[in-house]
Formats: C-alpha cells, structure tokens, sequence
C-alpha cells in the first residue's frame, strides 16, 4: 500500500506543483495604447500580452495613476510597468525593453492661419 501511495504521489507531484508563471503589469490610461475600458486593454498590452504567451507567461494588467504604476513597480508589488519613455526616473532600478513601437507627435493648424513653424 505505502509502494502504491508514493507511486501515485510522484505522478501526482509535477501536476500538483506545475503554477502558471504571471508576470503582473501595471499601467496607466493612455487610450487607444492602454485602457482598461479597451479590448485587450488596447493595443500596446495586446502586443504584450501575444509576446509573453509565446513564451508561456500570462499576463495580468492593472489599472492606476502612472504615478503610482511606476511606484507599485519599484516597491516590488507589481512585476513591471509599461509604457514609458528612458528617463532617470525608472532606470535606477527598473530595467527597460527593447521598444515595442514608435510614436510621433505632431502639430495641426488651419491651413487659413499663417504659421511659420520655425
């Protein structure tokens, strides 16, 4: 009976002990990149959440300030936080990604008012 019990106990074991790996990210609302009132939390956490399937880690995002997304990150109670720009205020302790897109800021006028751009 014992042979059997330890028998079943090592097969069981792998299952028993096999956790999903989560990697939680905090974010802030930047919409249409990141929303929590957006499918797939918008387009940026979809793009994130494809990449870490295909290595088996699933994704949970949350919600806050981006303040406070990047203090959460810092102190250790969330995993990571996205989407930033290289700056001192996250790079003395946090590491940074390859960028995952590229964003442009432009200006619109109306063509009617003479504007001269330098």
């Amino acid at each position: 009976m014992k042979k059997l019990i330890l028998c079943l106990l090592l097969i069981a074991f792998p299952i028993l002990c096999h956790a999903e790996d989560v990697f939680r990210l905090a974010s802030g609302e930047w919409i249409p990149f990141t929303s929590k009132h957006l499918k797939h939390y918008g387009v940026s956490n979809h793009i994130v959440k494809e990449a870490f399937i295909l290595v088996g880690v699933k994704v949970e995002f949350g919600f806050f300030p981006w303040a406070r997304s990047l203090m959460l990150t810092k102190r250790g109670k969330w995993d990571g936080t996205g989407f930033w720009s290289p700056n001192t205020e996250w790079q003395d302790t946090l590491y940074g990604s390859d960028p995952i897109g590229e964003i442009k800021f432009v200006f619109f006028h109306r063509k009617d008012y003479p504007f001269d751009w330098k």
